[in-house]
């Protein structure tokens, strides 16, 4: 780890999450922040597709099936046509895509860096906050400061086939930069609490490994036994499983742990 993006501060309160974020503003200025939590310190900064090793090549498939089987599933759904919508649908629902997830808030960064569905995975290990300042990350890569619209990347071959399908003259491979940090269109009920953003990949190049990084990301790291307080203070002011993912099955979740907490030496389902 380059220690011009560790951070000074460490996170052992949400108190330390806002001093962070004035940590980053001071470095960046009053310009916008990404923030992005991540349950363990030593994951990198890559998108989900690009961890697996056929995950490239079975995107472009990944995203068939997924539109194929999402109508029948999601009233709204964009048309087959727009693919940067489907991305970002693909994205906040779990499937592996070139995009990876960012909040404009720290503390629901500060969420996702100390929650999980496995709530016994918690504090296996420290965890992080990533800061980027976006502008910069695109001033590097683009040479242009302002953050796009991943709707106005399609000319760009931002959605292009990560890996050329040799049948189709088409498919011809992104090659425009590394990564960018972009904005998309409000789709879902989950994007608009989650306050997402995002960054698109081209290559499987973590950002944190990426020539010059250390003029726009910053790292935080949260020490494993922090995790608890500091999720349990974020659900006192409102952040938490049952209002980060409004649908019914969350709610069900969150409702069943407040209420019904397992019987000891008893695992419910």
């Amino acid at each position: 780890m380059n220690p011009k993006i560790l951070g000074k501060t460490e996170i052992r309160t949400v108190c330390d999450l806002l001093a962070a974020e004035d940590e980053a503003a001071q470095v960046w200025g009053k310009e916008l922040s990404f923030f992005r939590g991540q349950l363990s310190s030593d994951w990198p900064l890559q998108p989900a597709v690009l961890r697996h090793k056929d995950g490239p090549a079975q995107e472009t498939n990944l995203a068939i099936q997924f539109k194929l089987s999402a109508p029948s599933r999601y009233a709204a759904c964009p048309t087959q046509e727009d693919d940067a919508s489907w991305l970002l649908l693909m994205r906040h629902y779990g499937l592996p895509t070139r995009l990876l997830d960012w909040t404009k808030s720290i503390l629901i960064a500060g969420f996702f860096a100390t929650w999980s569905p496995d709530a016994s995975s918690v504090t296996r290990c420290p965890g992080a906050i990533w800061a980027i300042h976006p502008e910069g990350l695109n001033l590097v890569m683009s040479g242009n400061r302002f953050v796009y619209s991943i709707h106005d990347l399609e000319r760009k071959h931002f959605h292009k086939p990560l890996v050329a399908d040799p049948v189709r003259s088409d498919s011809v491979p992104p090659t425009t930069g590394l990564c960018l940090a972009v904005a998309g269109a409000q789709l879902d009920a989950r994007m608009l609490v989650q306050q997402a953003v995002f960054t698109i990949h081209t290559s499987g190049t973590p950002i944190d490994e990426l020539m010059g990084c250390v003029g726009f990301l910053r790292k935080f790291e949260i020490p494993a036994d922090s995790k608890p307080r500091i999720l349990a203070d974020l659900d006192r002011l409102g952040i938490n499983e049952m209002h980060l993912f409004p649908d019914l099955e969350h709610l069900a979740h969150s409702l069943k742990s407040m209420l019904l907490p397992p019987l000891a030496g008893e695992a419910q389902p």
